[in-house]
């Protein structure tokens, strides 16, 4: 499953943070993958699944906060959509 993240953002940050990105994303959630788009994911709640994907989300967002803006805000968006879309598959 790819993680759109906007052009806009995207394309204003490095190709080293973009990698870095993809890298967090992947390790953290398992099979994803950051894309450049413009389409929005949809979650659902539900039961322990819901909570391992947002524990994935959180380490994510943690290691996007060691990126440098305007990096960091990309990542922390992709690895919010990529919990979405992991809670959305429980």
């Amino acid at each position: 499953m790819a993680i759109t993240v906007k052009s806009v953002d995207w394309n204003g940050i490095s190709s080293d943070e973009q990698q870095k990105i993809r890298d967090i994303i992947g390790k953290n959630f398992d099979g994803q993958t950051v894309e450049v788009g413009e389409t929005p994911l949809e979650a659902n709640n539900g039961n322990a699944c819901t909570t391992a994907c947002s524990i994935a989300q959180q380490a994510a967002q943690a290691a996007c906060s060691l990126l440098p803006w305007p990096a960091s805000t990309v990542c922390n968006f992709a690895a919010e959509k990529a919990g979405d879309f992991c809670r959305s598959q429980c």
